[in-house]
């Protein structure tokens, strides 16, 4: 478990935001939700309290004491406070979705979140992975509020120093801003998207001469494509892939 001062801080960045998720989680349907969240709010305030051991015992990676993608906490704790959160976002509930989507904005921002985000890596890639892929799946809500969370939690997470996006996940971050560039019914979230992906893929392409000298910079062009979900994404993965899994 974190040390006092480190639980201390990580409480005033997640509770506030559990709270919220259990006001407008408790009825019948997201009810487990709420539970969730309330048993996650008892394991940070309670003092001294041990993790529970995990159930499999075969995976070095479940061992409480394992470093996980939470500062100062282990893979086993990692996993327990980001669950409902990444349940939350997963709840297509628009007023559970909003506070969980803000928390997870603000332990990337804060540096709580480090590591490589990363489907095909290893169990604590896996769960920054899964983060980010609850943050981009949800903005299909359409809600207007939602989607500027999420273009503020992705920016965040491409830009930050402590956590790297790779991979398929940093593809789905892209096409996900991409997405709402194109679609989004408010202008002002069509114009965030455009602003936050052209910073994105600049941020990428300098991570990448950074490691590589000899890679040219490609010039980056946001527009629309109509030919198709397909077709309108290819620009992307072609200005993109060869950054994503440098």
């Amino acid at each position: 478990m974190a040390s006092p001062e480190a639980n201390s801080r990580l409480k005033q960045v997640l509770i506030p935001d559990l709270e919220k998720i259990i006001k407008h989680a408790s009825w019948r349907k997201h009810s487990k939700l709420a539970t969730e969240c309330k048993s996650v709010i008892e394991h940070l305030t309670t003092p001294n309290q041990n993790p529970s051991s995990p159930t499999t015992q075969s995976d070095p990676d479940s061992s409480p004491s394992h470093p996980g993608v939470l500062l100062y906490f282990s893979l086993f704790d990692s996993d327990l406070i980001l669950s409902p959160f990444i349940n939350s976002i997963s709840s297509n509930h628009s007023k559970a979705v909003e506070p969980a989507l803000d928390a997870v904005q603000k332990l990337i921002a804060h540096g709580y979140l480090h590591g490589e985000a990363d489907p095909g890596g290893g169990t604590d890639a896996q769960l920054l992975s899964k983060v980010i892929e609850s943050v981009c799946k949800c903005h299909d809500l359409g809600e207007e509020n939602v989607e500027l969370l999420v273009i503020k939690t992705l920016l965040s997470a491409v830009t930050s120093v402590t956590l790297r996006i790779h991979g398929d996940s940093l593809l789905q971050v892209v096409r996900t801003c991409y997405d709402v560039y194109l679609n989004s019914k408010n202008v002002v979230n069509q114009t965030t998207a455009k602003a936050s992906l052209v910073q994105m893929l600049v941020i990428v392409f300098r991570r990448m001469e950074a490691d590589s000298s000899t890679v040219p910079l490609q010039p980056i062009v946001v527009r629309a494509n109509g030919a198709g979900r397909k077709g309108r994404y290819r620009w992307v993965d072609d200005y993109v892939c060869a950054g994503v899994y440098h």
